[in-house]
Protein backbone atom coordinates (compact mmCIF):
# COMPACT_ATOMS: atom_id res chain seq x y z
CA UNK A 1 0.00 0.00 0.00
CA UNK A 2 1.53 3.35 -0.47
CA UNK A 3 1.80 5.19 3.03
CA UNK A 4 -1.72 5.95 4.15
CA UNK A 5 -4.03 6.49 6.92
CA UNK A 6 -7.53 5.49 6.71
CA UNK A 7 -9.97 7.89 8.92
CA UNK A 8 -13.42 7.58 9.37
CA UNK A 9 -16.41 4.91 8.42
CA UNK A 10 -15.99 3.84 5.09
CA UNK A 11 -18.36 0.91 5.38
CA UNK A 12 -21.58 1.14 6.22
CA UNK A 13 -23.68 -1.65 7.79
CA UNK A 14 -26.97 -2.36 5.93
CA UNK A 15 -28.35 -3.07 9.92
CA UNK A 16 -29.05 -0.15 12.43
CA UNK A 17 -27.46 -1.54 16.04
CA UNK A 18 -28.51 -0.29 19.09
CA UNK A 19 -26.76 -1.62 22.38
CA UNK A 20 -29.43 -3.75 24.54
CA UNK A 21 -29.08 -5.51 27.39
CA UNK A 22 -31.62 -8.27 28.22
CA UNK A 23 -32.29 -11.90 29.50
CA UNK A 24 -31.56 -14.74 27.09
CA UNK A 25 -31.87 -18.47 27.86
CA UNK A 26 -32.02 -17.64 31.73
CA UNK A 27 -28.58 -15.44 31.49
CA UNK A 28 -27.58 -11.66 31.01
CA UNK A 29 -26.43 -11.19 27.53
CA UNK A 30 -25.94 -8.57 25.12
CA UNK A 31 -26.17 -7.40 22.00
CA UNK A 32 -25.00 -3.99 19.96
CA UNK A 33 -22.02 -1.86 19.28
CA UNK A 34 -19.59 -1.42 21.60
CA UNK A 35 -16.32 0.48 21.29
CA UNK A 36 -12.57 -1.44 21.94
CA UNK A 37 -9.95 1.08 21.57
CA UNK A 38 -8.44 3.64 19.55
CA UNK A 39 -5.99 2.01 16.81
CA UNK A 40 -3.60 4.03 14.87
CA UNK A 41 -5.93 7.03 14.86
CA UNK A 42 -9.15 4.98 14.22
CA UNK A 43 -11.68 3.42 16.46
CA UNK A 44 -12.02 -0.20 16.80
CA UNK A 45 -15.86 -1.30 17.65
CA UNK A 46 -17.53 -4.61 17.61
CA UNK A 47 -20.80 -5.18 17.08
CA UNK A 48 -23.14 -8.02 18.05
CA UNK A 49 -25.87 -9.12 16.16
CA UNK A 50 -26.70 -12.49 18.14
CA UNK A 51 -26.93 -12.16 21.74
CA UNK A 52 -23.70 -13.32 23.53
CA UNK A 53 -23.18 -13.92 27.54
CA UNK A 54 -21.27 -10.69 29.02
CA UNK A 55 -18.01 -12.26 29.95
CA UNK A 56 -18.25 -13.39 26.27
CA UNK A 57 -18.63 -10.05 25.05
CA UNK A 58 -15.67 -8.57 27.88
CA UNK A 59 -13.56 -11.60 26.46
CA UNK A 60 -13.60 -10.32 23.00
CA UNK A 61 -13.35 -7.32 23.91
CA UNK A 62 -10.22 -7.24 25.75
CA UNK A 63 -8.39 -9.60 23.71
CA UNK A 64 -8.73 -7.51 20.19
CA UNK A 65 -8.08 -4.73 22.55
CA UNK A 66 -4.72 -6.21 23.66
CA UNK A 67 -3.85 -6.98 20.18
CA UNK A 68 -4.40 -3.57 19.37
CA UNK A 69 -2.57 -2.29 21.73
CA UNK A 70 0.38 -4.63 20.88
CA UNK A 71 0.22 -3.70 17.02
CA UNK A 72 -0.22 0.02 17.72
CA UNK A 73 3.22 0.07 20.18
CA UNK A 74 5.08 -1.55 17.31
CA UNK A 75 4.47 0.08 14.18
CA UNK A 76 2.51 3.64 15.01
CA UNK A 77 4.11 6.60 13.45
CA UNK A 78 2.84 8.26 16.24
CA UNK A 79 4.54 6.61 19.29
CA UNK A 80 8.08 7.69 19.53
CA UNK A 81 9.52 4.23 20.87
CA UNK A 82 7.76 2.02 18.18
CA UNK A 83 10.30 -0.19 16.24
CA UNK A 84 8.77 2.00 12.57
CA UNK A 85 9.64 5.02 14.82
CA UNK A 86 12.92 4.14 15.32
CA UNK A 87 13.55 2.47 12.29
CA UNK A 88 12.78 6.23 10.75
CA UNK A 89 14.48 8.39 12.92
CA UNK A 90 17.83 6.28 11.94
CA UNK A 91 19.96 8.21 9.38
CA UNK A 92 21.10 4.26 8.28
CA UNK A 93 21.72 1.06 9.06
CA UNK A 94 20.27 -1.50 10.82
CA UNK A 95 17.14 -1.89 13.41
CA UNK A 96 16.18 -4.75 15.72
CA UNK A 97 12.53 -5.63 15.52
CA UNK A 98 10.07 -7.36 16.55
CA UNK A 99 9.32 -10.93 15.43
CA UNK A 100 5.85 -9.23 14.43
CA UNK A 101 6.76 -5.81 12.94
CA UNK A 102 8.93 -8.46 10.78
CA UNK A 103 6.05 -10.00 9.63
CA UNK A 104 4.15 -7.03 9.04
CA UNK A 105 7.14 -5.75 7.22
CA UNK A 106 7.97 -8.66 5.37
CA UNK A 107 4.67 -9.30 4.07
CA UNK A 108 4.72 -5.35 3.04
CA UNK A 109 7.89 -6.32 1.00
CA UNK A 110 5.81 -9.33 -1.04
CA UNK A 111 2.90 -6.85 -1.74
CA UNK A 112 5.13 -4.12 -2.93
CA UNK A 113 6.90 -7.03 -5.26
CA UNK A 114 3.60 -8.14 -6.15
CA UNK A 115 2.03 -5.32 -7.25
CA UNK A 116 5.00 -3.43 -8.96
CA UNK A 117 5.07 -0.94 -6.31
CA UNK A 118 1.59 -0.15 -6.48
CA UNK A 119 1.58 -0.78 -2.44
CA UNK A 120 4.55 1.14 -1.18
CA UNK A 121 4.65 1.42 2.29
CA UNK A 122 7.88 3.71 1.73
CA UNK A 123 5.99 7.07 0.67
CA UNK A 124 5.92 8.33 4.37
CA UNK A 125 8.09 11.22 3.18
CA UNK A 126 5.74 12.40 0.39
CA UNK A 127 2.88 12.29 2.74
CA UNK A 128 4.30 14.25 5.38
CA UNK A 129 5.46 16.21 2.62
CA UNK A 130 1.98 16.51 0.72
CA UNK A 131 0.16 17.79 4.46
CA UNK A 132 -1.28 14.63 5.21
CA UNK A 133 0.21 12.60 8.25
CA UNK A 134 -1.33 13.14 11.92
CA UNK A 135 0.22 15.92 12.71
CA UNK A 136 -1.17 17.94 10.22
CA UNK A 137 -4.79 17.14 11.56
CA UNK A 138 -3.82 18.71 14.71
CA UNK A 139 -5.91 21.95 15.47
CA UNK A 140 -2.59 23.53 16.86
CA UNK A 141 -0.54 22.81 13.85
CA UNK A 142 2.25 24.61 13.60
CA UNK A 143 5.04 24.46 10.11
CA UNK A 144 8.23 22.85 11.48
CA UNK A 145 9.58 20.82 9.05
CA UNK A 146 11.89 23.37 6.44
CA UNK A 147 9.35 22.20 3.70
CA UNK A 148 5.93 22.64 5.40
CA UNK A 149 3.55 25.08 4.74
CA UNK A 150 0.85 27.32 6.46
CA UNK A 151 -2.39 25.56 6.37
CA UNK A 152 -4.84 27.34 4.38
CA UNK A 153 -8.11 28.84 5.67
CA UNK A 154 -10.07 25.41 3.97
CA UNK A 155 -7.56 23.71 5.23
CA UNK A 156 -5.14 23.10 2.73
CA UNK A 157 -2.02 23.60 1.98
CA UNK A 158 -0.36 25.02 -1.01
CA UNK A 159 1.63 22.29 -3.06
CA UNK A 160 5.08 21.63 -2.57
CA UNK A 161 8.32 22.67 -3.90
CA UNK A 162 9.06 20.44 -6.82
CA UNK A 163 12.66 20.12 -5.68
CA UNK A 164 11.45 17.94 -2.45
CA UNK A 165 8.99 16.11 -4.54
CA UNK A 166 11.43 14.76 -7.22
CA UNK A 167 13.72 14.23 -3.74
CA UNK A 168 11.51 12.63 -1.64
CA UNK A 169 10.80 10.02 -4.96
CA UNK A 170 13.39 8.76 -4.78
CA UNK A 171 13.25 7.03 -1.22
CA UNK A 172 9.93 5.97 -2.03
CA UNK A 173 11.02 2.71 -2.71
CA UNK A 174 9.92 0.07 -0.36
CA UNK A 175 12.44 -2.51 -2.23
CA UNK A 176 15.60 -1.06 -0.65
CA UNK A 177 14.02 -1.66 2.62
CA UNK A 178 16.02 -5.40 4.24
CA UNK A 179 13.70 -7.22 6.12
CA UNK A 180 15.50 -10.31 7.59
CA UNK A 181 16.13 -13.09 10.66
CA UNK A 182 19.08 -13.63 11.93
CA UNK A 183 19.74 -16.27 14.77
CA UNK A 184 16.24 -16.22 15.91
CA UNK A 185 16.16 -11.96 16.00
CA UNK A 186 14.42 -9.39 13.65
CA UNK A 187 15.76 -6.60 11.77
CA UNK A 188 15.23 -3.91 9.06
CA UNK A 189 17.71 -2.36 7.16
CA UNK A 190 17.70 1.08 5.08
CA UNK A 191 19.74 0.41 1.66
CA UNK A 192 19.51 3.50 0.40
CA UNK A 193 21.13 6.58 0.80
CA UNK A 194 19.54 9.34 2.11
CA UNK A 195 18.60 12.79 0.50
CA UNK A 196 20.12 15.65 0.97
CA UNK A 197 17.77 19.38 0.06
CA UNK A 198 18.81 22.77 0.78
CA UNK A 199 21.54 21.61 3.18
CA UNK A 200 19.11 19.41 5.13
CA UNK A 201 19.39 15.62 5.05
CA UNK A 202 16.23 13.29 4.73
CA UNK A 203 16.55 9.74 5.66
CA UNK A 204 13.65 7.16 4.27
CA UNK A 205 10.70 6.83 5.84
CA UNK A 206 8.09 3.63 5.81
CA UNK A 207 4.36 3.20 7.63
CA UNK A 208 2.95 -0.55 8.08
CA UNK A 209 -0.54 0.51 8.98
CA UNK A 210 -1.43 0.04 5.21
CA UNK A 211 -1.18 -3.32 6.35
CA UNK A 212 -1.79 -3.88 10.40
CA UNK A 213 -5.83 -2.74 10.00
CA UNK A 214 -6.24 -5.37 7.88
CA UNK A 215 -4.06 -8.00 10.18
CA UNK A 216 -6.12 -6.72 13.41
CA UNK A 217 -9.17 -7.86 11.10
CA UNK A 218 -8.20 -11.04 10.65
CA UNK A 219 -6.70 -11.59 14.58
CA UNK A 220 -10.69 -10.55 15.69
CA UNK A 221 -12.09 -13.41 13.43
CA UNK A 222 -9.16 -15.96 14.92
CA UNK A 223 -10.41 -14.77 18.13
CA UNK A 224 -14.00 -14.92 17.56
CA UNK A 225 -13.79 -18.51 16.15
CA UNK A 226 -12.14 -19.39 19.48
CA UNK A 227 -14.92 -18.04 21.50
CA UNK A 228 -17.30 -19.80 18.83
CA UNK A 229 -19.29 -16.61 18.66
CA UNK A 230 -21.60 -15.91 15.68
CA UNK A 231 -23.16 -12.93 14.29
CA UNK A 232 -20.09 -10.53 14.92
CA UNK A 233 -19.08 -7.62 12.82
CA UNK A 234 -15.94 -5.93 13.57
CA UNK A 235 -14.56 -2.07 12.47
CA UNK A 236 -11.53 -1.17 12.17
CA UNK A 237 -11.71 2.27 11.64
CA UNK A 238 -14.62 1.58 9.32
CA UNK A 239 -12.07 0.88 6.35
CA UNK A 240 -11.03 -2.96 7.64
CA UNK A 241 -13.85 -5.41 8.23
CA UNK A 242 -13.92 -8.46 9.59
CA UNK A 243 -18.28 -10.00 9.13
CA UNK A 244 -18.75 -13.44 11.12
CA UNK A 245 -20.28 -16.07 10.51
CA UNK A 246 -24.23 -15.86 10.30
CA UNK A 247 -27.25 -17.89 9.15
CA UNK A 248 -28.15 -15.32 6.48
CA UNK A 249 -25.71 -13.00 4.68
CA UNK A 250 -24.41 -9.72 5.46
CA UNK A 251 -26.41 -6.43 4.20
CA UNK A 252 -22.86 -4.12 3.85
CA UNK A 253 -23.64 -0.59 2.93
CA UNK A 254 -20.32 0.76 0.61
CA UNK A 255 -20.29 4.49 0.99
CA UNK A 256 -20.71 7.31 -1.83
CA UNK A 257 -17.66 9.49 -2.28
CA UNK A 258 -19.81 12.38 -2.95
CA UNK A 259 -22.32 12.17 -0.35
CA UNK A 260 -21.17 14.39 2.59
CA UNK A 261 -23.04 11.68 5.04
CA UNK A 262 -21.17 8.69 4.67
CA UNK A 263 -24.55 7.80 3.05
CA UNK A 264 -24.00 4.28 0.47
CA UNK A 265 -24.31 4.47 -3.05
CA UNK A 266 -24.77 0.34 -3.51
CA UNK A 267 -25.01 -2.92 -1.12
CA UNK A 268 -23.82 -6.16 -1.53
CA UNK A 269 -24.71 -9.50 0.16
CA UNK A 270 -21.25 -10.90 1.98
CA UNK A 271 -20.77 -14.09 3.90
CA UNK A 272 -18.34 -14.74 6.55
CA UNK A 273 -15.24 -12.58 5.14
CA UNK A 274 -13.19 -9.68 6.00
CA UNK A 275 -12.94 -6.58 3.78
CA UNK A 276 -11.16 -3.38 3.05
CA UNK A 277 -11.91 -0.34 1.51
CA UNK A 278 -9.16 2.46 0.08
CA UNK A 279 -11.00 5.59 -0.77
CA UNK A 280 -9.31 8.83 -2.28
CA UNK A 281 -12.00 11.14 -0.29
CA UNK A 282 -10.57 10.47 3.16
CA UNK A 283 -7.84 12.31 4.64
CA UNK A 284 -7.73 15.01 1.46
CA UNK A 285 -7.79 18.34 1.08
CA UNK A 286 -9.26 21.02 -1.96
CA UNK A 287 -6.94 23.56 -3.72
CA UNK A 288 -7.97 25.21 -6.62
CA UNK A 289 -10.56 22.89 -7.15
CA UNK A 290 -7.93 19.89 -7.22
CA UNK A 291 -7.77 17.13 -4.82
CA UNK A 292 -4.81 15.69 -2.63
CA UNK A 293 -5.48 12.91 -0.96
CA UNK A 294 -3.54 10.04 1.18
CA UNK A 295 -3.22 7.41 -1.26
CA UNK A 296 0.34 8.57 -2.55
CA UNK A 297 2.17 7.29 -5.83
CA UNK A 298 5.40 6.64 -4.92
CA UNK A 299 6.76 6.73 -8.94
CA UNK A 300 5.34 9.75 -9.76
CA UNK A 301 5.82 11.69 -5.77
CA UNK A 302 1.66 13.26 -5.93
CA UNK A 303 -0.84 11.66 -4.61
CA UNK A 304 -2.81 9.44 -7.08
CA UNK A 305 -4.30 10.87 -10.43
CA UNK A 306 -5.70 7.33 -11.68
CA UNK A 307 -9.66 7.00 -12.41
CA UNK A 308 -10.18 4.66 -9.76
CA UNK A 309 -11.90 6.72 -6.89
CA UNK A 310 -12.37 3.75 -4.71
CA UNK A 311 -11.92 -0.04 -4.16
CA UNK A 312 -13.54 -2.41 -2.35
CA UNK A 313 -11.50 -6.36 -1.69
CA UNK A 314 -12.90 -9.10 0.06
CA UNK A 315 -10.65 -12.30 1.44
CA UNK A 316 -8.39 -11.89 3.98
CA UNK A 317 -7.95 -8.59 5.84
CA UNK A 318 -3.71 -8.14 5.64
CA UNK A 319 -4.15 -9.14 2.17
CA UNK A 320 -7.53 -6.92 1.10
CA UNK A 321 -6.36 -4.03 2.60
CA UNK A 322 -3.40 -4.21 0.74
CA UNK A 323 -5.10 -4.79 -2.58
CA UNK A 324 -7.79 -1.69 -1.76
CA UNK A 325 -5.01 0.91 -1.76
CA UNK A 326 -3.33 -1.06 -4.87
CA UNK A 327 -6.00 -0.76 -6.99
CA UNK A 328 -6.65 2.83 -6.51
CA UNK A 329 -2.73 3.57 -7.53
CA UNK A 330 -3.09 0.94 -10.80
CA UNK A 331 -6.41 2.20 -11.86
CA UNK A 332 -9.00 0.45 -13.05
CA UNK A 333 -7.43 -1.69 -16.14
CA UNK A 334 -4.80 -2.92 -14.39
CA UNK A 335 -6.51 -3.68 -11.29
CA UNK A 336 -9.30 -4.92 -12.42
CA UNK A 337 -7.01 -7.77 -14.23
CA UNK A 338 -5.02 -7.77 -11.05
CA UNK A 339 -7.77 -8.61 -8.80
CA UNK A 340 -9.37 -10.95 -11.69
CA UNK A 341 -5.92 -13.08 -11.65
CA UNK A 342 -6.24 -13.28 -7.90
CA UNK A 343 -9.54 -14.87 -7.85
CA UNK A 344 -10.84 -11.78 -5.78
CA UNK A 345 -14.49 -10.37 -5.08
CA UNK A 346 -14.39 -6.42 -5.67
CA UNK A 347 -15.71 -3.66 -5.89
CA UNK A 348 -14.43 -0.38 -7.96
CA UNK A 349 -15.91 2.86 -8.34
CA UNK A 350 -14.04 5.16 -11.09
CA UNK A 351 -14.60 8.72 -11.51
CA UNK A 352 -16.87 8.56 -14.37
CA UNK A 353 -19.24 6.83 -12.12
CA UNK A 354 -18.86 3.64 -12.98
CA UNK A 355 -18.88 0.40 -10.72
CA UNK A 356 -17.34 -2.32 -11.90
CA UNK A 357 -17.75 -5.54 -9.84
CA UNK A 358 -17.89 -9.32 -9.86
CA UNK A 359 -20.45 -9.37 -7.04
CA UNK A 360 -23.68 -10.85 -8.42
CA UNK A 361 -25.55 -9.78 -5.19
CA UNK A 362 -24.84 -5.60 -5.57
CA UNK A 363 -27.43 -3.31 -6.12
CA UNK A 364 -27.37 0.12 -6.40
CA UNK A 365 -29.07 2.78 -4.15
CA UNK A 366 -27.94 5.93 -5.95
CA UNK A 367 -28.86 5.89 -9.42
CA UNK A 368 -25.81 8.41 -10.44
CA UNK A 369 -23.76 5.43 -10.75
CA UNK A 370 -23.77 2.79 -13.30
CA UNK A 371 -22.45 -1.05 -13.65
CA UNK A 372 -19.91 -2.49 -15.35
CA UNK A 373 -20.59 -6.20 -15.08
CA UNK A 374 -17.37 -8.16 -14.98
CA UNK A 375 -18.47 -11.84 -14.60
Amino acid sequence: MKATIKRFYIFILAVILSTSVFLFAGCASVTGEFFVCEFLGAPVTVSFLSPVSENEKSDLVRLIGKEAARIDGLISTENPSSDISLFNAADDGVVKVDELTYYLAETARKAYLSTDGAFDPATYNLLDLWGLTPRFLSSDYVPTAPYDRVKNPNGSFDLPAERYVRAFSLLADYSTVAVYERNGEYFLEKTIAPVEVDGTVYSQKIDLAGVAKGYLADQAKAHINRLGIAGVFVSIGGSSLYLGKTDAPWQLGIVDPYSPYRASFATVEVSETCCSTSGVYENCYYLDGVRYHHVIDGEQGVPSDSDVVSATVFGSGAETDILSTAAIVMGKDKAVAYLEGLGKKYVILTDDDKVYTNLDSIRLINQRFSIIDQK
